[in-house]
């Protein structure tokens, strides 16, 4: 069988939290019991390219505004045979670590500063994100889909909310009425990312 792991970060050379750990130490287990298991993550700026062989050729990446090319480097994770493919490319990984690592002490059972020790901007920051809140349902649907439920689309004003049905008879009985669908629609089967279409 052969397994092929894609991640975001993978220890050591990488590692925000769990994922890091997870992607760097379970290939060579896996190994073990007779398995072909390879590593792809990205080739950060702090990472020492020269310790990896590059291969020749990019690798093609069909996107939706076109094909988009990467350098791979490939070597071996520390202590095993477990080839490990680094991908070069500027634009999404020129950065010296994993998207929110700054954030690892915050999200890390146990980690962040004390009180008593001052906090730099981001960690401000992963705090507030932290702190325990509730959004209105209204300002999630607002954020999300871009549909404002709470504003009438005739005169710009603000809607109240009066009431709430939750009983489903209820609802279907004023659907009835109404005229309209008592029944979802039937859901599309699964299909391949849109992109695909558009490639080459």
């Amino acid at each position: 069988m052969k397994v092929l792991f894609v991640a975001s970060e993978c220890a050591p050379f990488a590692k925000t939290g769990g994922l890091g750990d997870v992607v760097g130490a379970l290939p060579k287990y896996l190994v073990r019991r007779g398995l072909d298991v390879r590593v792809v993550a990205p080739l950060y700026r702090g990472l020492p390219w020269d310790d990896f062989e590059l291969l020749e050729g990019p690798l093609v990446v069909p996107m939706g505004f076109g094909p988009a090319f990467a350098g791979v480097r490939m070597g071996r994770l520390p202590g095993t045979q477990v080839k490990l493919y680094l991908l070069e490319h500027h634009h999404y990984f020129d950065r010296p670590q994993p998207p929110a690592a700054e954030w690892r002490d915050w999200i890390v059972p146990g980690g962040g500063p004390s009180r008593r020790e001052p906090r730099t901007p981001s960690q401000t920051m992963a705090a507030a994100a932290l702190r325990p809140h509730r959004a209105k349902w209204a300002d999630l649907l607002k954020r999300v889909f871009e549909i404002d439920v709470l504003t009438c689309p005739w005169c710009g004003g603000e809607r109240k909310l009066i009431a709430l049905l939750t009983d489903g008879a209820v609802v279907r009985r004023i659907l009835e009425h109404l005229g309209l669908p008592t029944t979802a629609p039937t859901l599309a089967p699964a299909r391949a990312p849109p992109e695909l279409e558009f490639a080459g």
